[in-house]
């Protein structure tokens, strides 16, 4: 059996930005801005290519000091429109499989902030804020030409083989993206002072990552009923880790004691199957930050 298939496509992307620079201290920009992923071929041969995706960024930013320079406040919100889009997804006998959805747009917030409260104390974070969501029904299948569709309500015909639709869209418009969290951010803290000859520091940062959903799909991701159970490997928990630091520095040589994930939190930063739920039934594997570790680092800067 031989399976020719290919993909062959072409366009152009263009890129616009206006800088405002207010003052010295205070910038606005605007910029429109296009990318994309080329296609490519799935490693299942029964199964169609997957076109390039697209996306279209609208964005508005600022970059600002303040108090003498002592304040630095900056950030963006942004428009996207994505066509197209590629996800993946474990499919049967272990294999991933690549597909297009029609289209989905992301509205977000991202801020940054630094602040040298008092000449030893610096505070420092940021924040980012994503509504993404599916901006049109995902259907699983495409058009003769493998061109997403969209509208294939129960009893539909599917393209191509000429089945029914028996079970309508997969996801519909106004379901959230998978992986994106709604909301992440992080804070740090940095103290130093002088200690004789040596110049000392201790620090603390938190990281808090929202939940996430790990597939597109209405079904695997569990949105029919509340019950996760059948689908253990497509919700990721929100986590939040603390990092704690101290350490000396004298010329360029420097000595650090860190202990990173202080509350030994168990975080799931992904979670995956070597099989198909379908088949292999429930068998998770979890992706975690490593667990509570101390640690001494000896450097020298040149």
């Amino acid at each position: 059996m031989v399976n020719d298939k290919s993909v062959s496509e072409s366009g152009s992307l263009g890129r616009f930005n206006v800088t405002w620079d207010i003052s010295d201290t205070k910038l606005l920009y605007a910029t429109y801005s296009e990318g994309y992923r080329p296609g490519g071929i799935n490693r299942r041969g029964t199964l169609p290519p997957y076109l390039a995706d697209y996306l279209d960024n609208y964005e508005l930013g600022w970059k600002t000091t303040w108090l003498d320079k002592r304040l630095a406040f900056n950030g963006a919100v942004f428009h996207q429109e994505w066509d197209d889009f590629q996800f993946s997804y474990l499919g049967a006998n272990g294999l991933t499989e690549i597909r297009n959805a029609a289209k989905a747009q992301i509205d977000g917030v991202e801020v940054e902030l630094q602040w040298a409260a008092t000449y030893n104390f610096l505070l420092s974070g940021g924040f980012a804020w994503y509504d993404a969501e599916l901006a049109e029904d995902y259907c699983g299948y495409g058009d003769l030409e493998n061109n997403p569709i969209s509208n294939c309500p129960i009893g539909s015909i599917i393209p191509g083989s000429g089945d029914v639709n028996e079970i309508g869209p997969l996801a519909v418009a106004g379901d959230r993206l998978p992986v994106t969290p709604e909301f992440k951010g992080n804070l740090t803290g940095r103290y130093t002072w002088d200690f004789g000859p040596y110049e000392a520091f201790v620090q603390g940062a938190v990281y808090h990552v929202g939940d996430r959903r790990v597939d597109l799909r209405d079904l695997e991701r569990g949105v029919v009923g509340t019950d996760f159970s059948f689908t253990p490997y497509q919700h990721l928990d929100a986590y939040t880790t603390l990092d704690i630091s101290a350490g000396f520095q004298r010329g360029a040589w420097k000595l650090d004691f860190f202990l990173k994930n202080a509350t030994d939190e168990v975080t799931e930063l992904a979670k995956f199957a070597e099989c198909n739920i379908g088949h292999c039934g429930a068998q998770p594997y979890t992706v975690s930050t490593p667990p509570r570790t101390f640690g001494v680092r000896w450097s020298r800067d040149f």
